[in-house]
């Protein structure tokens, strides 16, 4: 009996060890925290008549920010931390296009916009 319970401890601490990496939160470095309440705000306004996802990229690490529909516009809230950043559409019928780079301070105000030719999309400030 005693080694059956030691076997069934083991096992209990066996299956709990991976957990407890994931008790403590991750963050990538596009969804983490910046300077507490530093965000930046993205408005994207998809001229294309497809739903595009659209994707943050910046510092290697890549965040999804949401899906716009076709011919509507949406906004997006990001933490700032300082890098630069550019963005990546996907369009739900085919179709990827990534921006240029932009750098981005705290408080700004981004716009991107998707067109019906994916490649002439452009972010600004």
């Amino acid at each position: 009996m005693k080694q059956l319970r030691a076997v069934a401890a083991m096992l209990a601490l066996a299956l709990l060890l991976p957990l407890a990496g994931c008790i403590g939160r991750r963050e990538s470095a596009l969804s983490g925290s910046g300077r507490r309440g530093e965000q930046v705000t993205v408005e994207v306004e998809n001229q294309n008549f497809y739903d595009a996802t659209i994707y943050a990229i910046g510092d290697g690490s890549r965040s999804r920010l949401g899906t716009v529909v076709g011919n509507t516009k949406q906004n997006f809230r990001l933490p700032w931390i300082p890098r630069d950043i550019r963005f990546e559409i996907r369009l739900q019928a085919g179709g990827t296009y990534t921006t240029h780079s932009l750098p981005v301070n705290p408080g700004d105000q981004l716009q991107l916009v998707v067109t019906p030719d994916l490649q002439l999309s452009s972010v600004r400030r």
